[in-house]
């Protein structure tokens, strides 16, 4: 079988990788991380989708927590499988909105937040968001794309635990044209690290902690003021700090789904194989 076919068989299909049995190994997932997986939303998984027509009115949570993302409004419903990534459905949004109805935690806690985004927004406002909690109160966070020097800049950004506002943090910067990567985030008692495919590229002070204990949404920023014309691929938060083993396993996971190998750095140790359980 070519493998240009082979590689459009499903992420855990026996034969994705070359044609072959994989022979009982175990391809790794997100549900290896038990329970401090939070939220696992992943828009290639056709049965996690309900549709309004083409529109998606609910995205449910493979995490077993239920915290699905939803919109009864079906003008802020964003549209299913209007773009694929390596052959594999997203989820397009333009002027929309998904989000949960509770918070992901009852207590604030350390946290960490990995996906795949392909933005296609150029030139855009200051603070157009693609993720965000559903409040501007103290602790809460935005991560949006913004216009910095003739530049697209993803970054992270909100209010830390002192209320105080906090300068964004820079994830990646390129000329305005379309970003396609794996995104990393943690969040703890020393602050905020980003990463942008595979590779640490800034860090904060403020730390966030309380950004958890309430709703999220997908789409716009905490002001409800900022949209971002983004499709979203996979979403995944847990409720603590990924070790380094674990974030290069989410990070190769969602490479190797998504067709985004190439994009790892040289030494990731999933740059060439994709990781197992």
């Amino acid at each position: 079988m070519a493998l240009e076919l082979v590689n459009k068989l499903p992420y855990d299909h026996p034969y994705r990788w070359d044609g072959t049995a994989v022979g009982g190994v175990k391809l790794w997932r997100p549900d290896e991380l038990g329970a401090d997986l939070a939220l696992w939303l992943d828009a290639a998984d056709a049965s996690t989708i309900t549709l309004n027509g083409s529109n998606v009115s609910q995205w449910d949570d493979k995490s077993g927590n239920g915290k699905h993302v939803s919109q009864g409004e079906a003008t802020l419903q964003p549209q299913y499988d209007s773009f694929q990534l390596n052959s594999l459905s997203t989820i397009s949004f333009v002027d929309d909105i998904l989000g949960t109805s509770s918070p992901l935690s009852e207590v604030a806690t350390d946290w960490s937040y990995t996906g795949v985004m392909n933005f296609t927004e150029s030139n855009p406002s200051t603070a157009d968001a693609f993720l965000s909690s559903n409040t501007s109160a103290s602790g809460t966070f935005q991560m949006d794309i913004r216009s910095v020097g003739g530049n697209n800049a993803l970054s992270f950004s909100g209010k830390d635990d002192g209320g105080e506002n906090n300068t964004p943090t820079a994830l990646y910067q390129n000329p305005y044209n379309t970003i396609t990567g794996i995104l990393y985030c943690s969040v703890d008692s020393t602050g905020v690290k980003t990463s942008f495919n595979g590779v640490q590229v800034d860090s904060s002070t403020a730390t966030f902690r309380t950004g958890m204990t309430v709703p999220v949404r997908l789409g716009v920023n905490r002001s409800v003021a900022n949209f971002l014309n983004a499709n979203h691929a996979e979403h995944v938060f847990t409720t603590s700090v990924l070790s380094t083993e674990d974030r290069q396993k989410m990070e190769g996971y969602l490479a190797w789904k998504w067709g985004l190998e190439a994009n790892l750095p040289a030494g990731h140790p999933y740059k060439s194989t994709p990781p197992t359980a």
